[in-house]
C-alpha cells in the first residue's frame, strides 16, 4: 500500500503520546513493506520543522506543509497571552494550510490511501482535498481534538459532559467534513462511545485498537538489568505533562501526606507551563529533594529504571495512556486513577490498582502499602498482587497489532473505490 501518515506535530519535534504512536506506526508499516509518507506540518524559519520535503534516517518520506498560524502545534505549551492563544484557535477553525498544497501532495503521491492519526490542525482541508483526490481516509483517534481545541474536553477542574459553545463553534469546519472519513479506530473504547455521543462518526464502524503499537524490537532491551537491586528508597515514578488535568496535585498532595518516616521518595518527570511548574515546587517545598524529585524532560527509561511502581493519576477521561502498557512491558505495575480508558487495560490484565481520581486518600493509602513493604519484598510478591503482570506482553507481535492496521486499511481502500 501507499500510506500517507498524517501527524501534525512529528520528529525531531518534541513529542507526546500520539506523536510517538505516530512515529511507531510509520515506523513499522514501512518494515512490513508498505510505502509510505508522513505528511506534518511546516513553518518558515522552523529549524526542526521547515516546510517541504525532508530528509530523515528512516525508511518513510517525511513531507511538511507549510503552516499558517502564529506558531506550530505541539504537547509544550506556547508562553504566549491568552489573547494570541484565541487568535491561534480562530485561525485553526478558518483553516491554516493551504487546500491547494494539500491536495497537489496527495494527487502527487498517488496514495492509495489517508492514514490519519493527530490532524485536526490540518482540517477541514485535509478531510476536503483526499476526497477531492479520492484517497479514502482512515481516521485514527487518539484524543478529543475534534470536539475540543484543547483535545481534552477538560475546563476549570472538570471533565465536559459535552461540547461548550466555544469548542462547538471552532470545530464546527471539521466536524462538517468529517462525514468524508471512510473508516475509523479509536484507542479505546471509551473514547469511540465518547465521540459518538457527541455526534461524531456515529454512521460508522469505530474500531477499537488500544496502544499496543510498539514493536518487540523498540523494547529497551537493556532497561530491566539497569535497575538497580531492591533498596531503600522505595520509588515511585510519573511521567507526562505537568498540568492539572494529569492529576498531578492529586498524586503530590497524596505523596506528601506519606508518614515522615518512612523511606520513599517519588520521581517527576515532565514538563508543563512554566508558572504551574514553580507553583507546584513552590507548594510541595517542605519535601526533602531527596524524597521528591523533579526530573524535568528526561527519557522515560530513565523512570521505570528506577522505579518500583509508575502513577498514573489523570483527572481527565484520558483516552488511554501508552505508561501503562509501556510499563507493564517492563514489569513494572501501575496505580492509576480509574479514569477514561484506563480500565480497559489495568483492570482487564491486572497490571496495577485502580483509584478514584480525586480521592488523595486511597490513592495515599496505595503508595503507603507498597512503599511499606519495601522494595525486596514488593517486587517477590508482584505475581501475587498483580496477577496480568508475569509475562505481560503489550507489544504489536503479541497483539496482533499492524495485522489488524493493515486489514482496517485494506478495507478502507475496498471501501473508496464502491
Amino acid at each position: 500500500m501507499r500510506i500517507c501518515l498524517v501527524s501534525e506535530t512529528f520528529r525531531p519535534q518534541e513529542e507526546g503520546g500520539a506523536e510517538i504512536s505516530s512515529f511507531h506506526a510509520a515506523r513499522n508499516l514501512t518494515v512490513r513493506g508498505h510505502e509510505v509518507t508522513v505528511m506534518a506540518l511546516g513553518r518558515p524559519g522552523d529549524r526542526k520543522a521547515p516546510p517541504g520535503r525532508q530528509n530523515t534516517a528512516e525508511a518513510f518520506a517525511l513531507w511538511r506543509v507549510p503552516y499558517h498560524n502564529l506558531y506550530l502545534p505541539g504537547p509544550k505549551p506556547p508562553s504566549v497571552s491568552r489573547l494570541q492563544k484565541w487568535r491561534w484557535h480562530g485561525r485553526n477553525a478558518l483553516g491554516a494550510v493551504d487546500r491547494r498544497v494539500v491536495e497537489e501532495g496527495l494527487r502527487e503521491g498517488a496514495f492509495d490511501v489517508v492514514y490519519a492519526q493527530n490532524c485536526s490542525r490540518m482540517l477541514p482541508a485535509l478531510y476536503q482535498e483526499a476526497g477531492r483526490a479520492g484517497v479514502p481516509v482512515c481516521q485514527h483517534l487518539r484524543d478529543y481534538a475534534l470536539l475540543c481545541p484543547r483535545a481534552s474536553m477538560y475546563r476549570a477542574g472538570g471533565n465536559c459532559s459535552a461540547q461548550c459553545h466555544s469548542c462547538r463553534l471552532l470545530s464546527w469546519r471539521a466536524r462538517r467534513a468529517s462525514a468524508m472519513v471512510t473508516s475509523v479506530i479509536a484507542v479505546s473504547d471509551f473514547l469511540r462511545k465518547r465521540v459518538q455521543a457527541q455526534g461524531l462518526f456515529r454512521d460508522k464502524q469505530v474500531h477499537v485498537l488500544h496502544n499496543t503499537n510498539m514493536a518487540r524490537a523498540d523494547l529497551d532491551t537493556k532497561l530491566l538489568a539497569a535497575r538497580p537491586e531492591p533498596c531503600d528508597p522505595f520509588t515511585f515514578g510519573y511521567l507526562g505533562a505537568l498540568a492539572p488535568a494529569k492529576g498531578i496535585k492529586v498524586l503530590l498532595d497524596a505523596f506528601a501526606q506519606l508518614p515522615a518516616n518512612l523511606s520513599v521518595r517519588l520521581l517527576i518527570a515532565g514538563r508543563g507551563e512554566a508558572g504551574y511548574v514553580e507553583r507546584l515546587k513552590a507548594r510541595y517545598a517542605a519535601l526533602s529533594p531527596d524524597r521528591l524529585v523533579w526530573l524535568g524532560h528526561v527519557p522515560a527509561a530513565k523512570v521505570y529504571a528506577q522505579s518500583e511502581a509508575i502513577v498514573v493519576p489523570s483527572l481527565w477521561h484520558e483516552p488511554l495512556s501508552r505508561v501503562p502498557i509501556e510499563a507493564a512491558s517492563y514489569g513494572l505495575p501501575v496505580i492509576v486513577a480509574a479514569t477514561g480508558g484506563l480500565p480497559e487495560i489495568v483492570a482487564s490484565r491486572q497490571i496495577g490498582w485502580m483509584y478514584p481520581a480525586t480521592d488523595v486518600s486511597v490513592l495515599n493509602a496505595y503508595l503507603r502499602e507498597a512503599a511499606r513493604a519495601g522494595s525486596a519484598a514488593w517486587r517477590a510478591g508482584l505475581a501475587k498482587r498483580f496477577a496480568g503482570l508475569s509475562g505481560f506482553d503489550g507489544t504489536a507481535e503479541a497483539t496482533g497489532y499492524y495485522d489488524r492496521v493493515e486489514a482496517i486499511l485494506r478495507a478502507t481502500i475496498e471501501e473508496g473505490r464502491r
